[in-house]
């Protein structure tokens, strides 16, 4: 008897929905599986990316008790979204009996052909354990239903069946056409013995990262998606991470790296344009916006801390900074102490805010703490001769003192009053959206991009430090 090996390309709901060893079909997939399989069982498998071969366009996949598959994959861009080490989960249709059809209704997706046992598909001798299908006559349906499933990974016995004659772990090789658009659809391929078992991969669409059909998005990334908008948040007078330029546009070196991440979401989601919303905060509203989904993205000069990760996410670390004064170059503050009496400027509630207040405290320096709506209502309280010192992150106060009508009437003191990581905020719990962002970041700073950036907006100061240069280092995590 013989049989032949079959193309199935089925919902691709099956494969996600899958989350036991093994599943029957839904109500609704009934239909459509009714006619295609004698003794089938669902399986779901799970492990990990292997090896990824570009050269040969081939993915290997392992399971946790080391059994692989290798398939071919025909659409080589589709390589660039996986890497070693990704988690996957396929699901496959084990039959001992399948009649070849097509599908009627089958959702778009991903044709798999050709996957099954090594020592099967060469056709050496009946495994150990194995019966001859007609031993099964008689036989309850799925009564024998455990030898039945796949050998690298399956259900609770997580074991491999060895082949006899080759002496090795039952590896697989399949080949996954990839082509999103083509309907259900049948091939027949190479014919097989009786004992051999007969494995159609039921969906592969979503088994490696970044191949997600658009119904499975959520959160921002489905918000994105639908309304083909993305919300961003820009300080207006943040410079020079983030403010409004003279032609009325967001500017600046976060603006830069949020303006790279709009391609690279553009691209994963597969738009073919993606409108971007400037939103403007402020230091008392930008968290806000995030939380109420006002912004998708805060793109500005935002310090990284544990408090305000209680309300939001951070991407990776943008930038590294640290707080400082901006006084009078005439006033002679050489040391923090200096300070007493003193007025200082302050925009409330960041961590600036707090940091001044710690080190007044830690050096026992009694100076009044004025407050400001934003960093040019702090210089020009500067210097209109209202306070003695504006406090703020040290790149920000040298910004503001360049573009001051009088440049060298201002100083920065030597003093660090804190350390500033920051991050682009997003909306809690978001994970998705998050791998999102930092995907672009790690590729940019990888691939020394950052540095074309920094020279931009920094490259009056010289050549980033030692600091940033350890940062952008430690954020360019390998795809």
């Amino acid at each position: 008897m013989k049989m032949l090996i079959a193309v199935l390309s089925v919902a691709a709901v099956l494969a996600v929905q899958s989350c036991k060893s093994t599943s029957t079909p839904s109500a609704e997939e009934a239909p459509a599986l009714s006619g295609l399989v004698g003794e089938a069982t669902m399986v779901t498998i799970r492990g990990w990316i292997d090896a990824v071969d570009k050269t040969n366009r081939t993915v290997t996949l392992k399971g946790p008790r080391g059994g692989t598959v290798t398939l071919d994959v025909k659409d080589p861009n589709k390589l660039d979204a996986v890497a070693v080490g990704d988690p996957v989960v396929a699901a496959f249709i084990e039959a001992l009996a399948l009649q070849v059809k097509k599908v009627p209704g089958a959702t778009p997706g991903v044709t798999v052909t050709e996957v099954r046992t090594r020592g099967d598909a060469i056709g050496r001798g009946r495994p150990r354990g194995r019966r001859h299908r007609d031993d099964h006559r008689g036989r309850p349906k799925g009564a024998d239903r455990d030898h039945q499933r796949p050998s690298w990974e399956h259900g609770d016995h997580q074991g491999e069946r060895r082949d006899e004659h080759q002496g090795s772990r039952g590896g697989r090789r399949g080949r996954a056409d990839l082509h999103p658009g083509a309907g259900g659809h049948a091939r027949p391929g190479r014919p097989m013995s009786a004992s051999g078992r007969i494995l159609a991969a039921a969906v592969l669409a979503l088994l490696l990262p970044g191949w997600a059909l658009a119904q499975d998005l959520q959160g921002t990334l489905k918000k994105i998606k639908d309304s083909g908008t993305i919300a961003i948040g820009y300080r207006e007078q943040s410079v020079p991470f983030s403010f409004r330029g003279n032609d009325g546009k967001p500017a600046g070196y976060s603006i830069d790296l949020c303006q790279r991440i709009v391609t690279g979401v553009q691209q994963q989601l597969k738009l073919p344009k993606l409108d971007v919303k400037w939103v403007a905060v402020t230091p008392e509203t930008r968290i806000a916006s995030v939380v109420t989904g006002t912004i998708d993205l805060e793109c500005g000069s935002t310090t990284n801390s544990l408090s305000r990760q209680e309300q939001v996410d951070f991407s990776h670390m943008t930038f590294v900074d640290g707080g400082s004064l901006l006084v009078r170059a005439t006033d002679k503050m050489a040391a923090f102490q200096d300070l007493s009496g003193k007025k200082i400027a302050v925009i409330p509630g960041t961590t600036t805010d707090t940091a001044v207040r710690a080190a007044l405290q830690k050096a026992f320096v009694t100076a009044q703490i004025v407050p400001v709506k934003d960093h040019r209502e702090g210089l020009t309280a500067l210097e209109g001769g209202n306070v003695d010192a504006y406090a703020s992150d040290r790149v920000i106060l040298i910004g503001l003192a360049v573009t001051a009508k009088d440049p060298a009437q201002f100083a920065i003191s030597e003093q660090y009053l804190s350390y500033e990581p920051y991050g682009l905020m997003l909306r809690r719990g978001d994970a998705p959206f998050r791998l999102a962002v930092n995907r672009v970041l790690s590729s940019l700073y990888r691939s020394r991009e950052i540095m074309q950036i920094y020279a931009r907006w920094f490259g009056k100061l010289g050549e980033p430090g030692n600091l940033l240069i350890a940062m952008y280092a430690l954020h360019a995590l390998p795809e």
